[in-house]
């Protein structure tokens, strides 16, 4: 079972559903050159900070398929409104396998109402590296 967990300090919020469409990403820290016959010159350096997208749902009322202790919609809402702008940690677990543990920053939420009272969302995060551990 698939579950993602933010926090900030003791405060820990489990998203209610975690659809399968989550994307974990990984670039290359690469720049390009122009060469002077006209070539394009690409050096690649280290591995870039991770990226998430996920997109799902915020339930209001506690459907009978979810977990009995999700959080519903206003506290989720509430969540990342009070947390939006600063460092969180992200973990990503599938079983007993931790996909993964960061600290990031949201760097694009959106949050649109259903017709039945829901809401559906999408998050893109992205690594956070604390610049006090960079050695």
């Amino acid at each position: 079972m698939r579950e993602i967990y933010f926090s900030i300090g003791d405060e820990v919020l489990q998203l209610p559903y975690v659809d399968e469409k989550i994307e974990v990403g990984e670039g290359l820290n690469s720049e390009e050159f122009e060469t002077t016959d006209g070539k394009t010159l690409t050096l690649i350096g280290a591995k870039g900070n991770r990226t998430i997208s996920i997109s799902s749902f915020f339930p209001t009322k506690q459907y009978r398929w979810l977990p009995f202790s999700s959080k519903l919609s206003t506290e989720c809402l509430e969540f990342f409104k009070r947390n939006r702008e600063k460092i969180l940690r992200i973990v990503y677990v599938n079983g007993q396998e931790t996909l993964c543990n960061m600290l990031c920053t949201i760097q694009n939420y959106t949050v649109a109402p259903k017709k039945n009272g829901d809401y559906n969302y999408s998050l893109e995060i992205k690594e956070y590296i604390d610049p006090m551990e960079v050695s």
